[in-house]
């Protein structure tokens, strides 16, 4: 046999055999890859079962929650629910001590109110009222109370960081050209941009009293306020809470206090803006 077929027919053998490796090789890897897909499926299958599984049940005391922030926008927004518990429970229970029950009642209007609203408003609480085990148990009253406070104390400061973009510009307001001169520094932290560093708001804390020396030299003053030079009393307001120039008598000091556009439009937009559907005080006599 001449040499030149034995050359092809190798040639032949050895890429016959190569196809086959190739072949053989392509459906290993196909075999795999539909293994894996089949296994990502199993597992996505696997999660979203898992995550049927783990769905939150319903928080019992979701709804006293809801109801302390409720209150709190309510134009009532300073109330002890360890009080409110205590006083309400006394009162169904005609518990008045020494009093008459409108003495009572009238003593402690403001807990009562928002005992009764929460009879209102939160369906479980006449059912939680009728337990005995929780009556006669101090520790889960004062956790429901606790429970609440904390409620209403987290939407407090939340309606107060509210008032962080809104107060600048209530503060240029009250300004001779509506602005703030110098400009707050965008780079500076509040602690060095702020405070007693920054003209306008050192003027707004002086006490009204010193304001004559501020205006004299307030970098001078200011200078002095950081060393801890300058001395304050508890009867030293800041001017931010009088309207002036004209607004502060050294012989009166309630006169004109609180009246201050800044100190109203803040303390307006806190109380008024943020309300939800209050209702007026029930009558509880």
């Amino acid at each position: 046999m001449p040499s030149s077929v034995c050359r092809s027919s190798s040639r032949s053998r050895s890429f016959s055999r190569s196809s086959s490796r190739s072949s053989s090789s392509s459906s290993s890897d196909e075999e795999e890859n539909n293994t894996v897909a089949a296994g990502r499926k199993r597992k996505r299958k696997s999660g979203k079962k898992g995550k049927k599984k783990s769905k939150k049940k319903h928080d019992e005391f979701e709804d006293y929650r809801r109801f302390a922030q409720w209150y709190l926008r309510s134009d009532r927004a300073f109330i002890d629910y360890t009080q409110v518990l205590e006083y309400g429970i006394r009162f169904m229970a005609k518990q008045y001590g020494k009093l008459s029950k409108k003495k009572f009642a009238e003593k402690h209007a403001a807990e009562l109110d928002a005992f009764f609203a929460m009879k209102d408003r939160i369906s479980s609480f006449d059912e939680l009222l009728k337990n005995k085990a929780f009556l006669d148990d101090f520790d889960r009253k004062h956790g429901l109370a606790k429970l609440m406070n904390d409620a209403a104390g987290s939407a407090r400061g939340n309606d107060i960081k509210g008032l962080l973009d809104k107060g600048l510009v209530y503060l240029a307001l009250e300004l001779p050209q509506k602005k703030i001169e110098p400009p707050i520094p965008a780079t500076l932290s509040k602690d060095k941009a702020r405070g007693h560093h920054h003209v306008v708001f050192s003027r707004l804390l002086c006490p009204v009293r010193l304001l004559k020396e501020f205006d004299k030299n307030h970098d001078e003053y200011r200078r002095k306020i950081l060393r801890g030079d300058v001395k304050f009393n508890d009867q030293d307001f800041p001017s931010m809470l009088y309207p002036l120039p004209d607004g502060y008598d050294p012989d009166d000091l309630e006169a004109g206090l609180l009246q201050n556009q800044t100190a109203v439009r803040q303390s307006g937009t806190w109380v008024k803006s943020q309300r939800n559907g209050a209702d007026k005080p029930r009558s509880i006599v």
